[in-house]
């Protein structure tokens, strides 16, 4: 046997999601290395490349339009802190012209807060209202950040809501943002590809239970 073939024989190299780390998945996706993919040894180019083709087969088939629900989850989750803005706005503005006891009452529910406002002292009045105003512009940043996000994961969904072919590693970084969110604690990238889209699955799941579970109520 000469040296050659033997080199080949005790190859080895990730053929499938279930070993490969998402954190080399992400590497070779974007910088088109698949030497990555060896374990040991030294494989064939067409070894090499057959492999890819499979994960990244497995992987689209895995994902399916679990992209989508994130981003569809993550609308909602600005469009109800947009909509929360608002009433904090509409209070403060109309307090600013007339104390109205309930309005106060709404604004420091709004807020998490318990200022007191009282019109008898003006000076003190206009200050707790420019402190829940600095308040309410934590809700503007979040709303921004949202806002962020869905503008990076409209531009890798394509029109069929499937996984699309220009990643970027902040695109994934978001959606391990969102697991771990949602799993509370850190899930990073050093985790399996079949890990991330198994969490992936399982956190459409929730979803889509919450989302029939409010339908229904």
């Amino acid at each position: 046997m000469n040296t050659k073939t033997e080199i080949l024989q005790s190859a080895t190299w990730h053929t499938s999601i279930e070993t490969l780390p998402l954190r080399t998945f992400i590497d070779i996706l974007i910088d088109k290395k698949l030497e990555l993919l060896v374990i040991t040894g030294q494989p064939t180019p067409e070894d090499l490349a057959t492999a890819w083709q499979e994960i990244r087969e497995d992987f689209a088939d895995s994902m399916g339009g679990y992209e989508q629900t994130i981003y569809l989850q993550k609308l909602k989750e600005m469009s109800v802190l947009e909509l929360k803005l608002t009433r904090i706005n509409v209070l403060l503005d109309l307090l600013k012209e007339l104390y109205y006891e309930p309005f106060a009452i709404h604004l420091n529910a709004e807020l998490s807060t318990s200022l007191t406002l009282d019109p008898d002292k003006p000076k003190e009045y206009r200050r707790n209202l420019t402190i829940l105003e600095n308040r309410s512009r934590a809700y503007k940043i979040d709303i921004n950040l949202l806002r962020i996000e869905l503008e990076t994961f409209q531009a890798n969904v394509n029109e069929d809501h499937g996984p699309a072919e220009d990643f970027s590693r902040g695109y994934f970084q978001k959606i391990l943002i969102t697991l771990s969110d949602h799993a509370k604690f850190p899930i990073t990238d050093l985790v399996t590809v079949f890990e991330f889209t198994e969490r992936m699955k399982r956190w459409n799941s929730y979803c889509e239970q919450t989302q029939k579970s409010i339908s229904n109520g």
